[in-house]
């Protein structure tokens, strides 16, 4: 096979192997790459039969390609070889059949090195994996899209299928979501504006998720918009925690005007007490001084009674006095945690007649002030949910300490409930309940159901 001297220094520049083979599949000729690829000069490899080249194995791997080329069909396919000196390579071979008045001559062969391009196509598949991003492409005039491999996957979709085309999208989202991605891609295509959007999506199998959306026109040389690419990410760990974060952020905004109205009926309360108690106690007991000074300056004989009725006046006010004091810090906290639970045990059994029983492991608990009157108001919160809504009859209070943790275990026999029916409502007692405790570090588990019972474990570092 003759070639011009001009045309052979050009293929001989190029990076790209180039033969000829002819019907017989014998080399006729082999560019500079093509001899330097397989280590032949240009008089070892012209006359060789292909198989001798490649080997037998690759020739056999490369036969229905060659038979194809020689029958006069074009034919491209990819292959992975090792060169003479063991390096392997990603390859694309393109056979292109040589006609002459419509008899096939033989066949050049192009194949060209596309291990960088392999490499990096992998890696763009590597890199969208790991971020859970999935590029598409969409030919707008010939309603033709592409996916990539990852937007399967983000989709659950069977990659056997085509890729949906855009109208096919409306099913994975819900109808208001949709109008406002329709809205966007209408006006990325008439105006060429590129959006970007978050937007919740149905999978194939039916589960939720979040996708962030973007979109990217092409223009052509006229300037208008005929393809549409972008890439779409799954953001729905993402999105569930700032929902998680902003159902928190309105709970802690709930607990909080709760908490101030719960202070305010406090102080209404204590305010009361005060006033109606003590006021009234008060002011019989200015009435019978009085009437002490008048029985003195008259020399009646009805001033021991009197003094009777201001004792007894005045033990109701320290009784006033302690009850107020105690709604607002037990005295037993004084003393130390456990007397303070042991003390709050024996109130609730007198007042309620549920036996609360109680169970330390320790008889020497020193905690911060701050500490122990939070885990007190925390036990103090239980017991009176399981007065008030329990219908129990028995209570267990059991503590456990260790040198870096303090356990402690609230357990009642009565009607249990449905704790996540509660959260969705006004739970305020145990949301109140848990961030007490989450102001100490530690942690609230409640294992509860209607029916069982209810038990409360609290885990708060020391």
């Amino acid at each position: 096979m003759k070639i011009d001297p001009r045309l052979h220094v050009l293929l001989d520049e190029l990076p790209a192997l180039v033969g000829y083979w002819d019907r017989d599949a014998r080399n006729r000729y082999g560019n500079r790459a093509y001899l330097e690829w397989f280590g032949m000069s240009p008089a070892q490899m012209h006359g060789r039969h292909l198989s001798e080249v490649i080997g037998p194995q690759l020739y056999a791997l490369n036969k229905p390609y060659v038979d194809a080329a020689l029958a006069g069909q074009a034919q491209t396919f990819d292959r992975t070889i090792v060169d003479p000196r063991g390096d392997r390579h990603h390859t694309q071979a393109h056979y292109i059949p040589d006609c002459v008045d419509g008899v096939v001559e033989g066949f050049f062969a192009l194949v060209s090195d596309i291990t960088d391009i392999r490499q990096t196509s992998e890696e763009l598949k590597e890199a969208q994996r790991i971020g859970r991003l999935g590029s598409w492409c969409w030919d707008i005039q010939a309603d033709a899209v592409d996916w990539s491999p990852e937007l399967y996957s983000l989709f659950g979709r069977d990659p056997a299928l085509p890729p949906p085309r855009f109208n096919e999208l409306a099913h994975h989202h819900p109808p208001e979501h949709w109008q406002r991605l329709h809205a966007c891609v209408t006006r990325a295509i008439e105006a060429g504006e590129p959006y970007a959007l978050e937007l919740p999506f149905v999978r194939d199998d039916g589960t939720d998720g979040w996708l962030l959306a973007h979109g990217h026109p092409v223009r052509d040389a006229g300037g208008a918009v005929f393809k549409l690419r972008g890439t779409a990410q799954d953001v729905s760990e993402r999105k569930a925690m700032e929902l998680a974060l902003l159902a928190s952020r309105n709970e802690l905004r709930d607990m909080v005007a709760h908490h101030e109205v719960t202070c305010e009926e406090d102080r209404k309360h204590i305010s009361r007490e005060l006033h109606d108690e003590l006021g009234q106690l008060l002011s019989a007991m200015r009435m019978d001084i009085a009437q002490v000074r008048r029985e003195i300056a008259s020399g009646g004989d009805k001033v021991s009674a009197t003094l009777d009725d201001m004792q007894s006046l005045v033990d109701k006010m320290f009784m006033v006095a302690r009850s107020v004091s105690t709604s607002l810090r037990p005295a037993a906290l004084d003393f130390g945690l456990l007397p303070a639970l042991e003390w709050l045990a024996q109130d609730v059994a007198q007042r309620s007649r549920i036996v609360c029983d109680v169970d330390f492991d320790t008889s020497d608990l020193s905690l911060p002030d701050a500490q122990a009157a939070t885990i007190f108001r925390v036990v103090q919160e239980s017991l009176t949910n399981v007065v008030r809504h329990a219908q129990a009859s028995r209570v267990d209070i059991t503590l456990r300490h260790t040198a870096h943790e303090l356990a402690l275990c609230i357990r009642d026999n009565g009607r249990g409930f449905d704790a996540s029916a509660v959260r969705q409502q006004a739970g305020f007692g145990l949301l109140s309940m848990r961030e007490r405790v989450l102001s100490l570090g530690g942690q609230v588990h409640i294992d509860t159901a209607p029916g069982r019972g209810t038990t409360i474990r609290i885990d708060i570092p020391v």
